[in-house]
């Protein structure tokens, strides 16, 4: 039986949702992405909090990403 990956979709990393492997540069995006959850208070791929999860995994595919600096 083969081995199906489980995953958020809007914390996973573009080789996982290509269906390339896992590998350990997958754990570092994913904490990557929480850190960034944690500090920036928003997730960099949905900063208005109103995407799907498949919505922010496409935006992950084609690195499109936002930072608003409220500086």
């Amino acid at each position: 039986m083969p081995v199906q990956p489980v995953f958020a979709a809007g914390y996973a990393a573009p080789c996982l949702l290509l269906g390339k492997g896992s590998s350990t540069s997958v754990d570092m995006w994913a904490i990557g992405v929480s850190a960034f959850c944690c500090l920036g208070g928003y997730h960099p791929f949905d900063e208005f909090a109103d995407s799907t999860p498949d919505f922010m995994a496409l935006r992950a595919l084609q690195n499109d990403w936002s930072f608003s600096d409220p500086v």
